[in-house]
């Protein structure tokens, strides 16, 4: 799974976004030592961005998924007739 984060589109997304806005013009004017703190600030800003659109990805297709399962399980055998409308929760030794 980490491999494929790694060459996962929201990450190169946000990188070229970095590159392009932020790291670019600072090579370009000369990487002065003053301006350091607005890169990293930026840079922080951009990892915190991709984290939330990852999530927040992740939260639709997550929820997506449930909701199909729960039709797939629940929701059509009880309409056919061929099973419970709630689904029994198993009992743990204990």
């Amino acid at each position: 799974m980490i491999a494929q984060l790694r060459r996962h589109a929201v990450a190169s997304l946000y990188l070229d976004l970095f590159l392009d806005r932020v790291w670019r013009p600072f090579l370009e004017d000369g990487h002065r030592a003053q301006q350091w703190a607005e890169v990293e600030d930026a840079l922080r800003d951009v990892r915190r961005l991709a984290t939330e659109t990852l999530v927040g990805a992740f939260e639709q297709v997550m929820s997506s998924r449930v909701t199909e399962v729960l039709d797939q399980q629940v929701v059509r055998p009880a309409a056919s007739g061929r099973g419970s409308a709630k689904p029994q929760r198993s009992r743990e030794p204990g």
